[in-house]
This record gives C-alpha cells, sequence and structure tokens, in this order.
C-alpha cells in the first residue's frame, strides 16, 4: 500500500544497518544521507524531490547502508515492501544480479569517502598541531636565546641553530623531526632570516631577529583561537602577496617611515606605487587589504583615502601565509614564495 509520508527537519526516515522494508518516493524537500563513522556522521550526498530514498535496500534486501534524515521539511510517497512482494519476485535474474553488484559498488564508494573524509580529518588535526608546534618553538627559541647566544667579532649577538634546535626539543619534548619541519618552514619565509656561520660552518641567527619573531608567536595565537581565526579562511594569492609587500618598497622609496601611517588618495597611490615598483596595484588587492583590515579606505571630499602602516601590513600577510603553510597538506606542491623585507 502507497502513502504520504512526512518527516520535519532533522527527522530520521530510515537508518543505517536496519533492513529496508520500504523506499520513499521524495516529493517535497531535501534528504541528507550520512553514513557513520566512529563517533561522528559523514555527509554521502543530499537527495531532493523526485529521487528515490531507500531503493537499493528495498531490492536487493541487504541492510542500509546510511541514514536518510530529513534536511527540510520533507513529504514522500512510502512504498512498503509487503506490498509489492509480487513484483520482486517476478524480478528477472539477470536484475537482480545486477542489483546486488550495484549494491557492492555503492558499499565500496560510500566506505572510501569516509575514509577519504577520515584521512582529511587527521590531516587538519596533523596541521593544527603543526601549527601550535611552531608557536611553541618560537616562544622557547626566544627564552632560550637571551643566554645562548654569543658576540660575534662584528659586533653582532648570534645563536647557532642547530644547538639551540636540541634545547627546544628537550624542553617541549616534541621529536626532532617535528621541529625541524616547523623550522624549515620559518627558514624559508623572511621570519627567521638564517646564516652560515664562515669559521664553524654552522647556522646562525642573530639575536635582534630571534626577539622580532615574537610577534609571529602572538599573531599564530589570536588566529588560532582568538577573533582573528576568520583570517584562516582567506586565500591571498602570490600576485596579491607581491603587490601587498611591495607597499613597504612604495613608501621606503619615498624616504618616509615604515611604521609610521601612511595616506594617499587611491587613485594617486595606484599611479605612483606603479611608477616606483615597477608592478601595477590591483584593485583587488586593496579590496582584500581592506577586507582583512590591512588598511583603510575612507570617504573624503569624495575621494577614497587609502592609510596603511607598511611594516604592520607586510609582517600580518608575511604571518597569514607562513600559517597558511603550516596548515596546509605537506603533500602538497607549495607555490614559491615573493621576497619580503620584515625589518
Amino acid at each position: 500500500m502507497e502513502q504520504i509520508v512526512s518527516f520535519q527537519p532533522g527527522e530520521i526516515i530510515l537508518e543505517e544497518g536496519e533492513v529496508g522494508q520500504a523506499m520513499y518516493f521524495i516529493r517535497l524537500g531535501s534528504v541528507e544521507v550520512t553514513k557513520r563513522s566512529g563517533p561522528n556522521e559523514v555527509l554521502l550526498t543530499l537527495q531532493d524531490v523526485g529521487e528515490v530514498v531507500g531503493l537499493l535496500s528495498f531490492y536487493s534486501g541487504e541492510k542500509r547502508l546510511a541514514t536518510a534524515r530529513a534536511r527540510t521539511y520533507v513529504e514522500c510517497l512510502k512504498v512498503e515492501k509487503k506490498d509489492s512482494k509480487d513484483i520482486l519476485s517476478n524480478l528477472p535474474k539477470w536484475f537482480q544480479i545486477v542489483m546486488r553488484e550495484f549494491t557492492l559498488r555503492l558499499v565500496q564508494s560510500n566506505n572510501q569517502i569516509v575514509e577519504l573524509h577520515e584521512e582529511n580529518n587527521n590531516l587538519r588535526l596533523i596541521s593544527m598541531n603543526r601549527l601550535w608546534i611552531a608557536i611553541q618553538y618560537v616562544d622557547t627559541l626566544s627564552l632560550l636565546s637571551k643566554s645562548n647566544s654569543k658576540k660575534l667579532d662584528d659586533g653582532r649577538e648570534v645563536v647557532f641553530l642547530d644547538a639551540m634546535l636540541d634545547q627546544i626539543a628537550s624542553v617541549l619534548r616534541h621529536s626532532r623531526e617535528e621541529l625541524l619541519e616547523v623550522q624549515e618552514i620559518l627558514k624559508d619565509s623572511a621570519l627567521m632570516k638564517v646564516e652560515l656561520d664562515p669559521d664553524q660552518n654552522r647556522e646562525i641567527v642573530q639575536l635582534e631577529r630571534i626577539e622580532k619573531l615574537a610577534w609571529f608567536a602572538e599573531f599564530a595565537h589570536a588566529v588560532r583561537t582568538g577573533p582573528k581565526k576568520k583570517l584562516l579562511d582567506t586565500r591571498i594569492s602570490y600576485k596579491q602577496r607581491r603587490q601587498l609587500y611591495a607597499l613597504k618598497e612604495y613608501v621606503q622609496k619615498q624616504e618616509r617611515d615604515t611604521h609610521a601611517t601612511y595616506t594617499e588618495d587611491r587613485n594617486a597611490l595606484s599611479i605612483r606605487f606603479e611608477q616606483l615598483t615597477k608592478q601595477p596595484l590591483d584593485a583587488s588587492t586593496l579590496d582584500l587589504a581592506k577586507q582583512l583590515k590591512l588598511i583603510d579606505i575612507t570617504k573624503k571630499n569624495d575621494q577614497d583615502i587609502v592609510s596603511f602602516q607598511a611594516s604592520t601590513l607586510v609582517r600580518t600577510v608575511l604571518c597569514l601565509n607562513v600559517i597558511r603553510r603550516l596548515l596546509k597538506d605537506p603533500r602538497l606542491q607549495e607555490e614559491e614564495e615573493p621576497e619580503a623585507d620584515v625589518a
């Protein structure tokens, strides 16, 4: 017997593991199909008006492969198996074989989706852990370097990176491999300027540069758990980073203080920027910088006035990109980073 049934949002239509006794033709609303993965559920697909829920287990007699739940208010035409026994018993043998094979393949496909979801979750946890290790690494390096620095003949105070890594590993109880992975990302960026000591052929970092790493740790803390966390969802392209980094060069070429607030009309800025840096300043780059609150754009006498602190802007963009690299799937190829001066 066919009947019209309805479900409220969140109500289960059929559940994974139960024997299929009915199928449902969706007349109204949307249905989400999920599969269990440990204590969680993985969304497999959405089904809408005109689609059938529970078709495979209805014909195959196997247990439900997934759970179907009303995403919105749903109205279905329910067809029960007991009312279709004659039809099912008269199905050709080849059709029953095809249905079993199709069910098997769907099981494999669903399991692959779940495995991929779990793998991505694990990668995300590993990535967040890598960011946390980076924050701890910088904090500990800043602390230990003050009592482990050496003064060179030219007056610079430096620390030997290999010795510092051993000390940091013993303090934090992280493996040397984990710390090296984080250290390499910091070295590849302009955050950590590494030199080679000519006498001992060992990597050194100037003490004053380590002290400047403190703002990276503070910024990363805020991005990881604080109000700046939404910045992680923002993608700044290579071209946009290159233009934003060049804003500091632009201010420097005018012999202005990069730590002070620089203000200029937007149109004049775009024209002079290209003249001094030999590259255009795209409107989309300025709009993104405003969205990220790296610059202010205000109206004054029908003009758009742009204000920013060049050093702070470059540091923030650089930190965001380093954090992006720390959170990135390490299996993906990394694009080249434009040069940036954070001094």
